[in-house]
């Protein structure tokens, strides 16, 4: 049980709220910290969609093309840009 049956609903409104989370169960603090690592693993995977491969990897992997495309770009841009 996550909490005590009159005290369900209440927690998240509570001005305490830490406190009960803290004593949300034996351990609750770990489990804690392990809900949020898993919850930025997701977002860090998801955002990792988004980003361009180093064209060193693309070299390694045979987009020779993109590869110059990303190198091009990156020289336009500019150090520290």
């Amino acid at each position: 049980v996550l909490c005590a049956l009159d005290e369900r609903g209440q927690v998240l409104s509570s001005p305490d709220f830490s406190q009960k989370l803290a004593g949300w169960r034996d351990g609750g603090a770990s489990d804690l910290a392990f809900v949020i690592g898993g919850l930025l693993a997701l977002i860090i995977i998801w955002i990792r969609r988004f980003m361009p491969e180093s064209p060193r990897w693309l070299m390694t992997h045979g987009r020779e093309a993109e590869a110059e495309r990303c190198g091009a770009y990156a020289q336009r841009r500019g150090p520290g840009a």
